[in-house]
């Protein structure tokens, strides 16, 4: 997110660069994948932060634009989605009795779409870790599940 929000700055500020934004925005979504198991290796590897982004970057290697094609699919149907239930809800205020539950009622639809997403999307990264590590390693569901006992 800092390397996005720097790369953000830079092209804001500098109006010449627009054009090279793909160079800029390539390498920041490649270093996301890199980094993309980070979270799963804390959890259930127990290292610290920064070892568990380096070992997040020696189990994504050479699978990167797989893990990028994986988030692509679940991004494409959770935006068009959201952008239903979005709509669904402004409607719901719209037409909703004025003073009435209309805000509450979007605003809790609203945060149990969030909460389904990132409920679904952690499964995604989990099991993706799982997989790699198979891959990889050639481990099995019992050893990963036996940090947690």
């Amino acid at each position: 997110m800092i390397a996005l929000l720097i790369c953000g700055s830079v092209l804001f500020l500098v109006p010449g660069l627009k054009y090279a934004s793909p160079l800029l925005v390539i390498p920041v979504v490649m270093l996301f994948m890199t980094w993309s198991m980070g979270t799963p290796v804390c959890v259930v590897e127990r290292l610290g932060p920064f070892r568990s982004l380096g070992r997040s970057r020696e189990l994504t290697k050479g699978h990167r634009w797989k893990i990028l094609g994986l988030f692509f699919l679940t991004m494409i149907p959770a935006v068009i989605i959201g952008a239903i239930v979005g709509a669904a809800l402004g409607v719901i205020l719209v037409l909703g009795p004025a003073g009435g539950f209309g805000p509450a009622v979007t605003q809790t639809i609203g945060l149990a779409w969030n909460a389904m997403w990132t409920a679904f999307f952690a499964v995604i990264i989990v099991v993706t870790y799982h997989d790699l590590r198979v891959a990889k390693e050639g481990i099995d569901t019992e050893q990963i599940a036996a940090v947690f006992e």
